[in-house]
This record gives structure tokens, sequence and C-alpha cells, in this order.
């Protein structure tokens, strides 16, 4: 047998071998959790949706000042973490933000992160879904421009199948330590 065909022949058996072990040590592991219904309800805001924001900049009985944005959702390959990433403006001022969510079924909680363009935190939610009102509420906080903390409530509630209505509303020393309602936004599912 000439050298080529004995490197040749080396070779394919390590090559089998190593697969061989990739192959047990896999079959070895820790299983791959399964998306439970919770997980698959995240798949409500799945595609690409047009945004029209509402921001109460004044107040929350001022007018509002209306904006534009596009959302686009995805599920990660299995099914367990939604990506979102959302672009348009806050008032009259640019705006970049991406989220992440998913279900702990250990907290029996949603869980998530959010970052966005106007802010140097991430902020870390939790919250559950209702269905009488067919809406998903996450909570959080942070900080404020001012260096004051403030605790921050959302909700999604899905109106139907192409159509969310988001409320973010805060509470804050300036609000009086009440909810108020900051934002809205109505997502409208564009065609698949």
């Amino acid at each position: 047998m000439n050298s080529t065909l004995r490197r040749t022949a080396s070779l394919f058996v390590g090559m089998s071998l190593l697969w061989s072990l990739r192959t047990a040590a896999a079959q070895d592991g820790p299983p791959v959790p399964k998306p439970t219904p919770e997980h698959e309800r995240l798949s409500k805001e799945v595609g690409t949706c047009d945004a029209t924001i509402k921001s109460f900049e004044q107040g929350p009985g001022s007018d509002p000042v209306v904006s534009k944005g596009v959302q686009v959702a995805k599920l990660l390959h299995g099914g367990l973490w939604l990506v979102s990433s959302f672009d348009g403006k806050f008032g009259h001022a640019d705006f970049q933000g991406a989220g992440l969510t998913g279900y702990d079924p250990k907290k029996g909680k949603y869980i998530g992160t959010w970052v966005d363009s106007m802010s140097a935190e991430i902020l870390a939610l939790e919250g559950s879904y209702d269905a009488k009102s067919n809406s998903t509420t996450m909570t959080t906080k942070g900080t404020g421009p001012s260096g004051k903390p403030y605790d921050m409530r959302m909700t999604t509630k899905y109106v139907d199948d192409d159509n969310m209505l988001f409320t973010m509303e805060m509470k804050m020393e300036e609000t009086g330590n009440a909810f108020v309602k900051m934002m809205e936004i109505a997502y409208k599912r564009r065609s698949r």
C-alpha cells in the first residue's frame, strides 16, 4: 500500500472515530428542551408589523406625539426564544430597540430583556399571560434620565391574529408614584 493510500485510509478511520465519539456524546448529553404551550404563544408576535406610536411627552392628559415604526420578530430555531427588533421614531427622535423574550418553566413566568438607543442600561423583564384579557404584562425597574428609579409595566394585548396593542406605563417620583401611561403602540402585521 503506498503512503498516500495509507494516509487517506488513516484520515478516513480517524474521521469515522471522531464522528462516532461526537454522536455518542450528543446522545448522552442533557435533553434539549421542547417548547411548551407558553412558548408557542410567542409565535403570536412573529412577522413584520407596521407600528403607530403615540407618546405622551407632556403627560397623560396631553395630545400624543404620533410617529411610525416597524417591528420584525422571529423565533429562534427550536421555538424557545422570540427575537424582535424595532426601528422608527419615538416622538421626534430616531429610535432603535431589540428584545429577547422566552418562558421560564421553573419560574412559571415570561422573561426577557430589552435594549434601545435611548438608554445605556439593559432592562430585565418578567411577567405573565392573562387568558381572560388575551394579554401579556411584563414589569421591570430602571433608572430615569434624572438618575431616579422607576417601575415600568408593559402590556401587549393580542387584538386578533394580525393586530396587537402595546401600552407602556411608568411609576416614579415625577408621576406621584402612580403608574401613568407614557406610550401606546398599535401593531399591524404585514401580509405573510
